[in-house]
Order: structure tokens, then sequence, then C-alpha cells
């Protein structure tokens, strides 16, 4: 890898100029090697998503498999990335168990600290969405979360979310 520095825009280059020559993926797997070698975790998911195009779905979940096995705990851009190919489709199980999946690290995520991923789980819990559950003790729990770490978006909510409950509850 010497130096060589990974490059999100220039694989998605590469991925088009595939379907272009017939979904010939030699230069894709040439640029990844060096960093799946280094078990970089955006090239491994990359080899994964390559592996689903070739109809090598096998191939595919054991790579997913493998990250998630070596996930380190401290490792947030791993846990977004890991997060974004579950919920895309990538690795074992059906939809729905990846969604479950996916929702694990989103709260370890959020449990870092990261901002606007307490603020995803507090929209989620709230509307239900993206394979969450609709609950307003969740909502509540995560919304109070990111207000406190300044997320204006959170407090806004609070703040909506008690003005509507607010003129519920005074009326009884």
């Amino acid at each position: 890898m010497s130096g060589q520095r990974y490059e999100t825009a220039f694989v998605r280059e590469l991925y088009e100029s595939c379907w272009r020559n017939q979904k010939q993926f030699s230069s894709l797997l040439e640029y990844l090697e060096p960093f799946v070698a280094a078990r970089h975790i955006p090239a491994l998911i990359e080899l994964a998503t390559v592996y689903m195009l070739m109809d090598k779905q096998e191939d595919s979940v054991k790579l997913i498999q493998d990250i998630e096995d070596r996930l380190d705990g401290n490792d947030t851009d791993a846990h977004v990335d890991l997060f974004i190919a579950l919920r895309s489709g990538l690795g074992a199980g059906s939809q729905e168990e990846r969604n479950e999946r996916a929702l694990r690290y989103m709260k370890k995520l959020a449990n870092f600290g990261n901002v606007p991923v307490q603020e995803m789980l507090m929209m989620d819990y709230l509307h239900g969405t993206n394979g969450v559950p609709n609950s307003i003790q969740c909502f509540l729990h995560w919304a109070k979360v990111a207000a406190e770490n300044g997320s204006i978006l959170a407090k806004e909510e609070l703040a909506q979310f008690r003005g509507t409950s607010g003129s519920t509850s005074s009326s009884k």
C-alpha cells in the first residue's frame, strides 16, 4: 500500500467504467487489492459489493461477516461503513435481520457521542423508519442525549413534542 490513499471518488469512477465495459471488474479489483490486504474496512465493503455484482453472494456474505467479527469497538468510521453496508443489503440474513444488526451498530455510534447518529435514531424512533420500531420513549431518550450534545434539531423536536404533548396533558 506504501502511502497510497484510499479514494472513494476514484472507486466510484472505476465502478462506472466497469459498467460501461460490460462489468469488467479487473481494474477495480486491482485498485482494491492493497487496501483489502491491509483489512481497510471501506475497501472490504467495496469488495463485498463487487462480489454481489458478480453474483458471488456467498463470498460477499463471508466478507461482511468477517468485518462484523473483527470490528474494533472504538472505530466509529467502521461502524458507519458497516451500518450502511447492512442497510444497503450486504451481509447474511434477511433485510429485517440486517436492519437489527445495523441498529446495534447505530446505537454503539450514538453511545460514542456521534450526534448525527443520535439524531437519526431519534427520528427513526419517532417515525418508525429504517427498520426501527416507533417508540416515543426511545425517541425522547435519543432526543435528550442529542440535545445535551448540542443538537439544534433535537432541541427543536423536543420543544415541538413538549408543545404537542403539553396541550393534551393540560386538558386532562
